[in-house]
């Protein structure tokens, strides 16, 4: 993705981009290494449909409207990997 900083895809935290619609435009390599999704797993999808699919849709809309509010969202939750694995936060 142009314009995003080098540092983005140096870390090895998970790093993914979402546009106004919810739908991932960004990952970042340690989100390919960590979880095991690459590029076409998630671009275009909403990042709760694939890392989180057992989320209720109220959840998916409290998440979201914090977010839009700009307010920093810290969840204690497992997050599934690409090969089924459950682990992490979101």
């Amino acid at each position: 993705m142009c314009g995003l900083p080098d540092a983005y895809d140096k870390t090895g935290n998970a790093i993914l981009i979402t546009d106004a619609s919810w739908k991932v435009v960004y990952i970042n390599e340690g989100f390919s290494t960590l979880l095991g999704y690459e590029n076409d797993d998630l671009l275009g999808h909403t990042p709760t449909s694939v890392i989180v699919p057992h989320f209720s849709e109220d959840r998916i809309i409290e998440l979201r409207e914090t977010l839009v509010n700009g307010v920093e969202v810290k969840i204690d939750e497992l997050i599934k990997s690409k090969c089924g694995k459950k682990s992490g936060v979101l």
